[in-house]
């Protein structure tokens, strides 16, 4: 991820810096709670806990990007939030 957003000179820090440097943050899920992010964009598999998810959920303030493989099932909830067009799927 480092090399593409370089390449397209995109600054980020990550979350164990003291300030927020860059245009992107990288922050590891289990610190995002009681944050509030205007864009997530998240990976999803079919290890990730419905509680982890819901903080994703509700974390994003305007955009969330759940990314998961082609070979990967989405989790019943996930599948109904599609359902409900309330999460669009680009696959």
């Amino acid at each position: 991820m480092k090399v593409v957003l370089e390449s397209y000179n995109i600054s980020f820090s990550v979350e164990y810096e003291t300030e927020r440097k860059g245009e992107v943050e990288f922050v590891s899920i289990k610190n995002i709670a009681g944050r509030e992010f205007t864009v997530v964009i998240a990976p999803l598999s079919n290890n990730t806990p419905e509680n982890i998810i819901y903080i994703m959920l509700s974390r994003a303030k305007y955009d969330l990007t759940l990314i998961t493989g082609a070979d990967r099932k989405v989790d019943n909830h996930i599948r109904k939030l599609m359902e409900l067009n309330f999460i669009v799927s680009n696959g």
